[in-house]
């Protein structure tokens, strides 16, 4: 069938004033008041899904208003949507024909929804009915099919925890968003280099920059194979991840902390909670202050970075609960700034003579970079990574150091 329909029947409940209730209606009413919800159920919600609420016909004395409330089950009644709220329950409309019996209700979440409608007479009881509708979630959306703009998929009401946004290859220009506290997936369907997100400033009204906007702020989730450039904020220009969040097979790059030289920490992610960056390229990042590429927070609890390669950009760490694996740091000096005791751990990676003291499996020697970062023949980082399987190569060789080693090493 083309449409759902939900039909709850509520009975009768009144207070008795002496011999005659104010809700008797006349010799040809029903006795039963019903309430129903009609909508597409092969309609998968993008944006906005049409509901259709009916009602049996029903004679008041003294009829004041007609009232319809709804409540969302999925959301804070005080944010959506905008409108007067009771114990969660929003009023959508107030009708003054008593000889309505239909009105078409627009949602924006695939939730459950609690319908009630309420006559109410002029002393202000009421006669009521309800109905309850479950809107089939939607899992993913697409870029730019379902929507044009990654700001507004992301931040939609129909993207929920575990939930997906997928972008075709493209360039994106977008403003600042967030994940919203949700753990949703971000992801280039073909890869960094086919696929950019690209910072776009806010202005004012007055037509003044809006400083402060990290690119992308994530509560947890994964962002993978993206590339994230041009962000401009004090704290994490291109990336702010706090939670347990997950950068894979991405690129950041150009993007600057600091306004007018004024502070700045993390140009390229600003790290706390906890996260995992693996087979991420950081290059040509800044800050005015401290990490040009990343800046580690004394909050984060556990960071692991694993086969990523750092271009003229550093790590700066406040937390001893770094790892740091398979990894490439061009600056021989300057690619690791510790400032916690104890030391975080850094293993099997290209990290400069200081490095290669505190751990003997780190390694020096000709690098030998080509096009995109990519490991040229004789590349003293070529089968010299953690020699345990689970790290190995998509060839199952043993683990190329940088952003093209690993199990997730297959990606351009």
């Amino acid at each position: 069938m083309k449409f759902k329909e939900f039909v709850l029947i509520s009975t009768l409940c009144c207070t008795v004033w002496f011999c005659k209730s104010p809700f008797d209606t006349d010799a040809s009413s029903d006795n039963l008041f019903t309430l129903t919800a009609e909508f597409d159920d092969r309609q998968r919600i993008i944006d906005t899904l049409t509901v259709k609420l009916s009602w049996s016909e029903i004679t008041i004395d003294n009829f004041k208003e007609i009232k319809i409330t709804r409540l969302n089950e999925h959301r804070d009644p005080d944010s959506y949507p905008v409108g007067s709220t009771s114990n969660g329950w929003v009023t959508i409309a107030t009708i003054n024909n008593e000889f309505t019996t239909s009105w078409i209700d627009t949602v924006r979440d695939d939730a459950i929804f609690h319908y009630r409608i309420d006559f109410y007479n002029a002393d202000n009881n009421y006669r009521r009915a309800e109905v309850t509708i479950t809107i089939s979630p939607t899992t993913h959306l697409t870029i730019p099919d379902d929507y044009i703009d990654v700001k507004t998929a992301v931040e939609s009401y129909i993207i929920d925890d575990g939930d997906s946004v997928l972008l075709m290859p493209g360039e994106y220009n977008t403003f600042a968003f967030s994940f919203l506290d949700k753990s949703i997936h971000l992801i280039g369907l073909n890869g960094a280099r086919q696929t950019q997100l690209i910072f776009q400033h806010t202005y004012t009204e007055s037509n003044k920059i809006i400083h402060d906007s990290t690119f992308v702020r994530m509560m947890g989730g994964t962002i993978k194979g993206l590339t994230i450039k041009g962000g401009e904020a004090y704290y994490g220009a291109g990336v702010y991840a706090s939670g347990n969040s997950t950068l894979q097979q991405c690129i950041i790059k150009n993007n600057k902390a600091g306004i007018l030289s004024n502070g700045g920490l993390g140009g390229g992610l600003y790290l706390t909670g906890n996260s995992s960056i693996s087979n991420c390229i950081i290059s040509n990042n800044n800050a005015d202050d401290l990490g040009r590429g990343i800046y580690v927070a004394h909050t984060a609890s556990s960071v692991n970075i694993t086969n990523c390669t750092f271009w003229d950009n550093n790590l700066f760490s406040e937390s001893p609960d770094v790892s740091i694996e398979n990894s490439i740091f061009n600056a021989v000096y300057s690619g690791i700034d510790i400032h916690s005791n104890p030391l975080p751990t850094v293993r099997y990676s290209y990290a400069g003579t200081y490095w290669n003291m505190q751990n003997t499996t780190n390694i020096s020697g000709e690098l030998l970079l080509g096009e995109y970062f990519h490991l040229l023949p004789g590349s003293v980082c070529i089968d010299t990574g953690n020699p345990d399987p689970v790290f190995n190569d998509p060839d199952d060789s043993r683990n190329d150091i940088g952003a093209f080693g690993g199990p997730l090493g297959s990606w351009d």
